[in-house]
């Protein structure tokens, strides 16, 4: 499991490692400024050491100086700028995007994240369930489990992350994705009491994504 775990974050470094070698050969590649910065964000979220994002914002931000209306690049920094708490900057960059592209259902997530975050839930609510229409995924159902789980509904936030974590699998969403959903569903049934469920959850999240650091404090 040790292993696994070192091989899945060794290939986070190697794209890291890749996208940075195209960038000493052309600085103003908006390809590889998007991929780094989406590696990075990957980087600190397997991680959880927070410096990955400041390095994503960096390079996003260069990705946007050179193409301003690249919905990824802008959707992306929204994401970098919700991770590290900043609400307001994540609201208004999820609007940029959106209005870049909007039918981009991953946009709509991290402007629902955002404005759960500053307490405008019925706002969150909706960018949320327009999420779902555009795409029912492991991304839209487990954010609005997170909803759920507000309203003190858990019993349908655990409907809607088992759904998320189904769809991921199904989907071959990356393992650290799965393993934060269910991460939070172990989570979701700690607060219920329900122990046995609970680490039944927290293993599982550890056999997705071995030595998880979320699933080891779980």
């Amino acid at each position: 499991a040790a292993k696994l775990s070192f091989a899945q974050q060794a290939r986070t470094d190697q794209q890291i490692g890749y996208y940075q070698q195209m960038l000493k050969r052309n600085p103003r590649n908006v390809t590889a400024l998007l991929g780094l910065g989406d590696a990075l964000i990957r980087k600190a979220r397997e991680t959880g050491d927070p410096s990955y994002f400041s390095r994503a914002e960096e390079a996003l931000k260069k990705s946007l100086d050179i193409m301003p209306k690249n919905f990824r690049a802008a959707r992306a920094l929204a994401y970098v700028f919700y991770s590290r708490h900043e609400f307001g900057s994540a609201v208004a960059q999820a609007r940029r995007a959106i209005e870049m592209n909007p039918e981009d259902g991953d946009s709509y997530g991290i402007l629902g994240d955002a404005l759960l975050e500053v307490g405008q839930y019925a706002e969150a609510e909706a960018a949320y369930d327009y999420m779902i229409e555009l795409e029912q995924s492991l991304y839209s159902y487990s954010r609005r489990a997170g909803l759920k789980n507000m309203r003190g509904d858990s019993a349908s936030a655990i409907v809607d992350l088992e759904r998320a974590v189904a769809l991921g699998k199904a989907a071959q969403q990356p393992s650290e994705s799965i393993a934060w959903t269910e991460w939070q569903l172990g989570m979701e049934y700690f607060g219920l009491g329900d122990l046995r469920k609970a680490e039944q959850s927290f293993q599982q999240s550890l056999e997705s994504y071995p030595n998880y650091y979320r699933g080891l404090a779980g």
